[in-house]
């Protein structure tokens, strides 16, 4: 079974997609995440954190941005 520390704030401003996002990116940047650990699927993922696979898809795509704008940043 996969698990990550992740803690959704219901009375937190931000949307859990960008909640989400903002824990894995910590998760990475502490080295908690290692480098080519799999994330669970979307479907896996929302029920463990019980929100919408919507929300899920949304934090995943603000993750693979930030991917995008590193690797455009590093290529120039």
């Amino acid at each position: 079974m996969f698990s990550l520390p992740i803690t959704l704030s219901h009375t937190h401003s931000p949307p859990y997609k960008r909640q989400i996002a903002r824990q894995i990116e910590s998760l990475i940047c502490s080295g908690r995440l290692q480098e080519g650990s799999r994330l669970p699927s979307i479907q896996r993922m929302a029920s463990l954190l019980q929100v919408s696979k919507n929300t899920v898809l949304g934090a995943y795509d603000l993750l693979l941005d930030q991917v995008d704008q590193l690797e455009g940043s590093v290529l120039w």
